[in-house]
């Protein structure tokens, strides 16, 4: 099985959370790789999960073709790498 990256967009209560679940195994390499501006392995899985609230839509039309307040859409994008960009 392939080493996975997990990173999920979650609502808790009244919180928006960016988690990254990074095996311990990686942790290291995860860690100088995102100091040094970007992580990539074509060996590695990584991917973004969303389940979308239509409260964080900011575009009132988009929002309106979203549906009720309560409905989520859920998505799974794949990612080949992870960038950072350290600014003044």
């Amino acid at each position: 099985m392939l080493d996975q990256i997990e990173i999920y967009v979650r609502n808790s209560g009244e919180r928006t959370m960016l988690n990254f679940y990074v095996p311990e195994n990686l942790r290291e390499r995860f860690i100088v790789a995102l100091k040094a501006g970007s992580f990539s392995d074509d060996r590695i899985s990584m991917a973004l999960e969303v389940t979308t609230l239509s409260q964080w839509i900011t575009d009132d039309d988009q929002r309106a073709k979203s549906g009720t307040h309560t409905e989520t859409a859920h998505v799974r994008i794949p990612i080949d790498a992870i960038n950072l960009q350290f600014t003044d």
